[in-house]
């Protein structure tokens, strides 16, 4: 066999070899993708899911089903996804509770929250409204302060749970305002939300998507928002830092992410498509009707704001000892 014919069967073997792989990878996705949601369907975040998913099905062109998996405050469900294979079909959509927030939290957290995923991009951000109840006689930010020092630890807030926006927003407030209240977790923010209204709790730190429509029928009363400027959404509400608490700022963001080892190449191909589904009218519209600010960022910018966040806000909670009773 000669020299020429040698290197072409070489070529051709090494090709046969390779293609297979190559295809695999190209033909991305094959079969359903499952978008876990760690909590229960209802919440803030299993509505970012569902409209997300529905312009990502078109775009990856395989339907994107979502998958509840709740309980232990999203870190079962964050956990399984941690523990799923690394080809693409499994992703979660993780806010930053579970995904930079718990590490701080959970002194026995059974996952690594940066370590162990693969940030594909930062999905949505959403303010928190600090709000009361009806019967609570308060209406700025001074007068809460001066009622709850008035009475010390007969004040609560309620929270959708240990580790929830809701939680760590109001746990901060307190700290930073140096006022004495005890927290009232419930099984999800509908819950403790409801309460509030009805005068079974006092006050509480909620999603703006969620509470605004209350605030505007005369069922809370908002006295800051947590954001360092205030919202287009609702601009009639001040940020907290121009009411008093200096310095306040809580942005509760949700990311796409993939288990750790997901290839390069299937993860860009979910960015480039959820990029793509965010910068959409109708997407964008979609999401600001449910008070969220949709993002669409780089993998490389996500995974470098998640290590950022994750620091900030380790020092955050041990400053504040902020704990998960």
């Amino acid at each position: 066999m000669n020299m020429r014919r040698k290197t072409f069967l070489a070529a051709a073997l090494a090709t046969a070899l390779a293609s297979p792989h190559i295809m695999a990878q190209d033909a991305y996705p094959t079969r359903v993708v499952k978008l876990v949601v760690p909590y229960a369907a209802g919440g803030s975040t299993d509505a970012i899911a569902r409209l997300f998913a529905q312009g990502l099905s078109g775009v990856l062109g395989q339907q994107v089903v979502v998958d509840n998996r709740p309980g232990a405050n999203g870190l079962i469900g964050t956990e399984s996804v941690a523990r799923s294979p690394a080809d693409g079909y499994t992703l979660l959509l993780g806010p930053i509770a579970t995904n930079a927030i718990a590490g701080s939290l959970y002194p026995n957290l059974r996952y690594d929250p940066v370590k162990d995923f693969v940030a594909v991009t930062e999905v949505a951000r959403s303010p928190l409204l600090l709000v009361v109840g009806p019967t609570v006689p308060v209406k700025t930010l001074s007068e809460l302060q001066s009622y709850v020092k008035a009475n010390p630890g007969k004040i609560n807030y309620a929270s959708g749970g240990q580790g929830t926006a809701s939680h760590i927003g109001a746990a901060l407030f307190a700290h930073r305002a140096g006022l004495a209240m005890q927290h009232v977790p419930y099984k999800g923010s509908g819950l403790a939300l409801n309460d509030v209204m009805g005068g079974h709790a006092d006050l509480m730190f909620d999603s703006i998507a969620t509470s605004l429509q209350n605030v505007r029928g005369g069922k809370l009363k908002a006295l800051g928002i947590s954001t360092a400027a205030r919202s287009s959404i609702a601009p009639e509400i001040p940020t907290l830092a121009e009411v008093g608490l200096t310095g306040f700022e809580l942005v509760w963001w949700f990311g796409l992410f993939a288990p750790r080892g997901t290839p390069p190449d299937v993860v860009a191909k979910v960015n480039a498509a959820s990029v793509n589904v965010l910068a959409r009218a109708e997407t964008k519209a979609a999401f600001v009707a449910q008070g969220l600010e949709p993002v669409g960022s780089s993998s490389s910018d996500f995974g470098k704001k998640v290590v950022h966040e994750a620091e900030v806000w380790g020092k955050i909670i041990k400053d504040a000892g902020i704990k998960a009773e």
